[in-house]
Formats: structure tokens, sequence, C-alpha cells
């Protein structure tokens, strides 16, 4: 027996495709049938040369996965890209057959389709059976023999792709075929069905109006008749997310429905239709309607219509559960209400409302807020910042996120010395991040830092200990030239002195400078920076916080250093620098760090570069009695990545042209979902619209570029790959999309935005003096004050809203003043609820 077949088959059963009896090891595409399949749904590729690997996957169940006898922390170097190399491989000959078969197939669809008749399609039985009364669709639906299956008499739905182009057919027999495991639907074989669908959209699609997408002809059609939405048809659960996210490119602003089919089940399998409905929404900004019936049944649309006509279903449309909020690795095992996961309550709930302080004007109030974040499971399990990382928070009861986010800043700072990564089409962006972590005094910062930092430590000390030793060896032969006791130096060994003289002097980490110092310092680093530190200090002097509350902070070189922006300084009685900058900032200390980077910013967009995060503590919960080692054998992958990366920057002190990592396709593509899934929330009146947070939701794909280059360089250096993989790409945008939704509730927590800042702003202005004001009192003091000044849009309208909420809420109460004239209406005067 061979055991990595039986491997390799184990693996299909655990994907949920029964593997075929025998396993062709030849490394070529084989197709099968998986178990209750009716066609060759599945295939394997078995490559029998090499270390034993392959891929298989099933087209019906949108299964594709890898498969490698070994576990990637078991291969060496030369395995790890053999392995690579016949998945690139396996992929580009699976992209290549799909192209043909598609091809293939649509060109037959088209055949098809032209030489069917659209006449009498209304009286088919399928369409009476329905009772279907008509569908506009922007293709007719026709009628006639469907050979494939030897059906007689069938509708013919013609399936298009984003261009409008016919890529596929859905066949509907007249009744179900009992040579077909009694089903009445077919597809063309080898169409393309992944994005396909059927619009009933009148002709165009409207890309402002809202757009309901479903399963099938008749649910879809149901819903449109109820409401005269426009409507597209995905054909089944598994084609609701690649149809979805083809049409909200074309609509990124429209409202998108899901009419979800309820496919209960009694055997307690999950149910399908809703959790498909619910992922895709989640995925790209939309609704879910799920029709319920009274006997609990299974059910869609159309058995919904059927049952409560179309008053029902625009009842059920209507109270679509909102999941337009972005969701992060949401859970799908049971539908939810997106408002329990909302980040900011109604302006009219009261019961929840945070209580009331006298900070309103304050950036952040005194009281402790914290971050929740949950983002490490989009990270593998194997990946080393990730293994090492939970070894250093085990080690020293830190919170793990902030370890992690910590130790990719520091590596981060030192990678983009080296590395950049390029823009899809032109140009590049340096891979450096800027990390602000907050943790109580005594919780083992330093620990932490050091763990990251101490390799590229050694790394430098033993760089510099052989330039000094160089340098004094070539000094005593300069000596001893000009003593005419040996042969004078030659031009190159003056160009190495000068080479070595720059590693003698070069930091590679700054742990306290002031803007201009660690300025003056880019001479020597050819403009490259890692400012590190789990001090206050570093921030409060890089900050500008040293010079007192009157100066203006000097943020030019944080600010540049982010995209590697050009600067020219001209400084009085000291060298400048002139040339791009890029640098790395990771400040990891005591409470207060984020106060100060959020007041230092003052608009500039510095605060936005960074990602924050503030855990809770763990102090007076930890045991002391328990040994608390970081785990030697990580600490050793790590220090031996580290110095080996480190050793090439040392070298060249006065760096040089940056290596190019590039994304891969698919993550690209991956990176465009996800910007457009949030797009509309940085809208006057949206999620991020607010000024605090709308720059960094703008500049999420830069940092999601950032991230995935460095979870790329952490996990796959020694193979010197310079694409990164897709897998790479999804860590990066979860990490992303977490801080994102971390620092809109810490924003919202600590009152920057949100119900709390709003309401307290108002209130504050009855602490003293009138006790009633005018509206227009009210808009024309607070329209220009934090939070409202920074709000986008009609900031009078929104102040006109809270007011409204606040005498809901029992906040505010109205009152009327008499005019002289009575000819005029009273003046409406706000003063407390009494």
């Amino acid at each position: 027996m061979n055991t990595h077949i039986e491997d390799f088959k184990n693996a299909m059963s655990d994907a949920g495709i029964t593997p075929p009896d025998h396993i062709n090891p030849d490394g070529q595409r084989h197709r099968f049938k998986n178990e209750g399949d009716t066609s060759a749904n599945s295939w394997y590729q078995y490559f029998p040369d090499g270390i034993a690997a392959g891929n298989f996957g099933c087209w019906k169940l949108a299964i594709n996965e890898n498969w490698c006898s070994k576990s990637d922390n078991q291969l060496t170097p030369d395995e790890r890209r053999a392995y690579r190399e016949q998945r690139e491989l396996a992929k580009q000959q699976t992209e290549k057959e799909r192209k043909q078969r598609h091809k293939k197939a649509a060109d037959k669809a088209k055949a098809i389709y032209e030489g069917m008749t659209s006449d009498n399609v209304e009286s088919h039985p399928y369409w009476v059976k329905k009772e279907i009364q008509s569908i506009e669709g922007s293709k007719p639906i026709k009628r006639g023999a469907w050979i494939q299956r030897g059906w007689n008499d069938a509708l013919i739905i013609p399936l298009i792709n984003a261009k409008g182009e016919i890529v596929s057919l859905q066949a509907i027999n007249e009744k179900p075929d009992p040579n077909f495991n009694n089903k009445d639907k077919d597809f063309l074989a080898g169409g393309e069905k992944s994005g396909a669908f059927y619009p009933m959209t009148n002709g165009k699609l409207d890309i402002n109006a809202p757009i309901l997408i479903g399963e099938g002809i008749a649910t879809l059609w149901a819903a449109k008749h109820s409401t005269g939405i426009q409507a597209i048809a995905a054909m089944d659960a598994g084609n609701l997310l690649p149809v979805a996210r083809a049409i909200r490119e074309k609509a990124p602003n429209a409202k998108i429905i899901f009419i979800a089919d309820n496919d209960i089940y009694t055997d307690k399998k999950p149910n399908t239709g809703v959790l498909k409905a619910i992922e895709s929404a989640k995925a790209i900004g939309g609704y879910v309607a799920i029709p319920e019936l009274p006997s609990g049944q299974k059910c869609d649309c159309w058995d919904f219509w059927y049952q409560f006509v179309s008053d029902g279903v625009k009842a059920m449309i209507a109270n679509a559960t909102d999941y337009s909020t972005p969701q992060i690795n949401p859970d799908f095992n049971t539908p939810q209400n997106a408002a329990e996961n909302s980040a900011t309550a109604p302006m009219n709930n009261t019961t929840n409302a945070p209580p009331m302080t006298d900070t309103h004007n304050a950036i952040l109030d005194d009281e402790q807020k914290y971050s929740t974040v949950d983002f490490l499971k989009f990270v593998d399990d194997r990946h080393l910042l990730k293994q090492l990382a939970l070894s250093i928070a085990k080690a020293t009861d830190l919170p793990a996120h902030t370890v992690f986010l910590v130790g990719l800043g520091v590596f981060a700072s030192v990678a983009c010395r080296r590395w950049r990564v390029d823009y899809r089409h032109s140009g590049s962006l340096p891979i450096s991040l800027y990390v602000v972590a907050e943790q109580p005094s005594g919780t083992s910062k330093s620990r932490t830092m050091n763990a990251f930092q101490k390799p590229f430590y050694t790394a430098e000390k033993e760089a510099k200990d052989n330039a000094k030793k160089q340098l004094s060896d070539f000094k005593k032969r300069e000596k001893e030239a000009r003593a005419g006791n040996g042969e004078p130096l030659t031009e190159f060994e003056y160009l190495e002195m000068e080479r070595l003289e720059r590693i003698a002097v070069s930091v590679l980490f700054a742990t306290n400078a002031t803007p201009e110092a660690l300025e003056q310092s880019l001479n020597n680093s050819n403009g490259f920076f890692s400012a590190v530190s789990s001090e206050q200090g570093l921030f409060n002097t890089m900050l500008g916080a040293c010079y007192g509350t009157d100066k203006v902070s000097n943020n030019d070189l944080l600010l540049n250093g982010y995209d590697g922006g050009y600067i020219a300084s001209m400084r009085i009685g000291r060298n400048g620098y002139t040339g791009v900058v890029v640098g790395g900032a990771v400040m990891f200390a005591q409470s207060g760090g984020i106060e100060n980077l959020l007041k230092a910013s003052n608009g500039t967009g510095l605060a936005e570069r960074f990602l924050m995060i503030a855990e809770p503590h763990s102090l007076g919960k930890r045991d002391h009695d328990k040994a608390k080692i970081i785990n030697h054998d990580l600490i050793a992958q790590y220090t031996e990545l580290c110095t080996g990366f480190c050793q090439y920057i040392l070298d060249n002190p006065k760096g040089g042209e940056l290596s190019s990592l590039d994304i891969c396709p698919d993550g690209w593509q991956l990176i465009k979902q996800f910007v457009i899934s949030i797009e509309h929330h940085l809208a006057d009146g949206g999620r991020y619209s607010h000024i605090a947070l709308r720059g960094a939701a703008a500049k999420v794909d830069m940092q999601i570029m950032k991230i995935a280059a460095n979870l790329h360089l952490l996990d796959d250096y020694q193979n010197k790959s310079t694409t990164i993989e897709l897998k790479h790409v999804e860590s990066a945008i979860g990490i992303a999309h977490a801080m994102l939704e971390a620092n809109l509730k810490l924003c919202t927590d600590k009152g920057i935005i949100g119900v709390r800042a709003e309401y307290i702003s108002i209130l504050s202005l009855f602490e003293y003096g009138k006790k009633s004001r005018t509206e227009r009192e009210i808009i024309n003091a607070k329209e220009k004050t934090a939070p409202f000044k920074d709000f986008t849009g009609d900031k009078p309208k929104l102040i006109r809203a809270t007011l409204t909420d606040m005498v809901a809420s029992n906040l505010l109460q109205v009152v009327y003043e008499a005019q002289k004239s009575d000819k005029r209406k009273p003046i409406k005067l706000y003063s407390l609820a009494q």
C-alpha cells in the first residue's frame, strides 16, 4: 500500500469529497464523480516526482485544496521550493484547462440559445405550475429540446457574466427526471457557473437603485413581481457570493438585498441557503431577507409568495436584516441581527447609553478604554510570527494580539530597508508599519520588545565589531605607509574604509530622538529610520511633546516615512537631509500613547497611518508560581531568519535599490473587492466618515499591502519568492479590517465620535448661564466644535437630528417663547428635561 496515496485520499474525504478507488500518480488532472453526483464534477492531481504532493477539488462544492505529505515546518528549503513549483505548474495547468473548457462551453451555449425559440414560454408546464406571469430579463428565456439530458421540452435560461456575455445555460424540464435523480434542472456541461447569473432588470442594470439577489428563477420572479425591484438569479447558494461581488463592483453604492432560500433540514444539516446569503451580505455589505412559513418547513421566496402573496413578500423584504456594516470573520452558524454587532447604538437608545462626563471637548477622556480585536484567527496557525507571539504572550501574560502587532511592527521597521511592495500597475510602497500599543507599567513590555529586537541587535553588534576591527587594521596600514614602512592604501580600500565607518556609526533602532536628531541620522542611513521603543519618551520627542504646548509639532518625517515621501530640510548649525525617507515606528508604552498621537496629529493625517491597540491588561490576575519561558525553538527560528535577513542591510549601510515584492492576481482582486465593500461607509454620514476614521479607512489598501508583505517575508523568506500568496493577503485584510473596527469602537468609547460625544457636547451648553437656548443658538455654538466640526455633510441637519433624539431620550425638553408679533411662529427653545 502506498501510504502517501492513502493519506491523499483521506485528505479528500476530510474535505467532503469521496475519492475514487484508484489514484493515478502521473501528475495529470483526472476528473471523477463524487458520491451522489451524476457528472464528473470532482478532480485530482497527484505528482509522482519529488515530495509526495497533489491537489484536488470539486467545482460543484467549490472545493480547491492543495495537499503535501509533509507539514510546512518539516520541509527543507529545497523541498519547499520544489513543492511551490509543483503547485504553480498545477495552477497554470488548471487555469489553462478552465479557460479552454469555459470557452468551448460558451460557444456551445450561444449556438444552442440562438437555435431556440422564445415562443410559448408562458405555456411551459414549469411556468404554469409556478404561476409566473412574465419575466422581463435582459435576455429572453427560451424553450426547446435539451439534448444533454434527452429532454424534449425544457425552458432554457441564458446565464451571463458581468460583461453581459452568455457563458452557460440552465435547462428546466417539464417534470423531474427519474434518470437524473428526480431533478428537473440541469446546467450545460463545462459552462462557467461561478459569477454567472440571469438578470431580471428590464434591460440595463440600474446601479443606483436597490438590487435583489437570490437563487432560482421562480424565487427571484416572486420577489421582483411583489416589489418591482430589479432582481438577479444566481442559480444556487454557492454562487451567491461570486455574483454579489460582480454586481457590487458595478454598483458600489446600491442597496443589495439577498433573498435567502430557507433550507431547513430535520437531520440537523446546515441551512445552506441562509448561511450563504448571510456570508455574501457580510462580504459585500448588504441585507438578508429570510422567508419563514408558519409550519416551519423548508421554503424559498416563491413558497412564501404563494402563501402570503405580494404584500407578505414586500413586508419580508422591507424587514431584511442589515448586514451592510462590515463584519470580521462572521460566524455563519445562525442568522444574526446586524444591529447587535453595531459599534454605535441608535441615537434614541438611552438604556445602553454610556454615562455622561464633563469632558465634552477633550480629544479623549481620562477613562481607560480598551480595544476589542480578534484578528489572529486570520493568520495560519503555522505562521512563525503567530506561534512566537502566542508563546511570548503566554510567557509575559500580555494580550496576544498586542504582542503580534508589536512584533510585526518591529520586523517591518527593519524589513523596509531591504524590500518594497509594488502596486499592481505602477509605483511601489514601503513595507514599514506604524504601531502604537498601550499597556500599564509592569506588564513585561520591555521583555516583549527585546524578544523581537534582540536578533537585530546581535547582528548589528557583530557587524559593528567587525567594522571597527577592519577599520583599525586599515588605519594601522595607513599610518605605516605614511611612515614609509608599507604600501599606500588603494582607492578601493579607501572606499571600503568609508563603508566601514558608516557601519560603525549606524544605528538600526532609535529609542529616544527628536525629529531633528533622527532627521540628521538619515544621512548615514540613506533615508531609513526605525523608531522603536517601550518608553513614552520616544513619542513625546518625535511627536513634539517635548517642545511644550505652544510649539508646533514637526511631523514631516513620520508623515513622509510611511509612504516613501521626499523631504528637503534646511537646518542651521548642522546638516539636514534631502531625499526619499522610509521608516517604521513602534511605540509600546504605558497608557496615554494613543492620546498623545491623536493630539499631535491635529488634522495632519499622522494618526491614520498608525495601527492603534489598547487591549485589557492582566495585572492582578497573573500566576507567578508557573514557569514562563518563551519557546526556545521559535526564538531560534526567528533569530535565524532575522540574522540572515539583516546581514544584507548591515553590509550595505548606504542602502541601494530595494527589492520588489508583488501581490498575486487573486490577492489584488480580493483587495479590490474589500475596498469596494467599505467604500459606501466613507460617504457623508457613513460608518467611517468621521475625520478620526475616514483617512485610515481610505488608506486601508496600503495597510493591507504592507501587512501582507511582512507576513510573506516572515513565512517565506528562505524561499526568496517575490510573489505574495493569497493566504497572506487574506490574513492582511482580516487584520486591517479588525483594526478599523477596533479603532471605531475605541473612538466611540472614548467619546471622539458617536452618541456620547454628540450628547455631551450639546449638554455642555446648559451647564452655566442660560437655562434654555434656541435651536439656532445651539447650531451656531456647536457646528464648529468637536465632535460636529469633524463630521462631513450637513452639520446643522446632524445637530437638529441629535436634538430630536435627545428630546426622545428625555435629556432635553422643548419649550416655546411667544413672539411680539402674532403673525410670527413662536421660537422653539430647548432646556434640560425636568
